[in-house]
């Protein structure tokens, strides 16, 4: 039906976000757990970022799930920073999340309440509305920023993992 989004269709008709979810489950969470047990003088791994550029609504509509919905990856990486944070005490982990569209970004920011604070330091999941092109740089300057936390090498560097995922090539602008 011309005018309808892609997520408005149920994931199990959609081959390819399917098994990006799976994928981006199972990746968020090998990622994270390397580096918060990884301890290295070449970068700061007490601190990491999950970012979702293109992050839609939180949720995708299922035919087959009995809640009707199944959570989309800025959901699944919020899950998988609980679970590392809990799993690695002192590691802290922050999910951005970022749509054009002001409605899912509306919905995200509430299924993404009710799990932040889940763990002893809290689960920081910011949601972004508008083109993600207007919030890379800011992004990119917080994770360059130092935390704080005792380091020993000369370089307070921080590790990010990044998702952008359009619906086609069109929406990625040149610049």
């Amino acid at each position: 039906m011309p005018g309808r989004h892609p997520a408005d269709k149920p994931v199990e008709n959609r081959d390819q976000t399917r098994h990006k979810l799976e994928t981006m489950w199972r990746y968020w969470a090998a990622w994270l757990e390397i580096l918060a047990r990884t301890r290295t003088r070449y970068f700061c791994t007490r601190h990491l970022w999950l970012v979702d550029l293109m992050s839609g609504s939180g949720h995708h509509v299922s035919r087959e799930h009995p809640d009707r919905v199944r959570a989309g990856t800025s959901v699944l990486a919020a899950w998988r920073a609980i679970q590392t944070q809990q799993a690695h005490p002192g590691v802290g982990v922050t999910l951005h999340a970022c749509d054009i569209d002001a409605a899912r970004t509306t919905a995200l920011d509430a299924g993404l309440e009710s799990l932040r604070g889940k763990t002893p330091d809290g689960l920081r999941a910011i949601v972004h509305q508008g083109d993600y092109a207007e919030h890379i740089q800011p992004i990119i300057d917080e994770i360059r920023r130092p935390c704080g936390a005792p380091f020993l090498g000369g370089n307070h560097a921080h590790r990010s993992l990044w998702l952008l995922d359009p619906y086609g090539v069109a929406d990625i602008p040149r610049r």
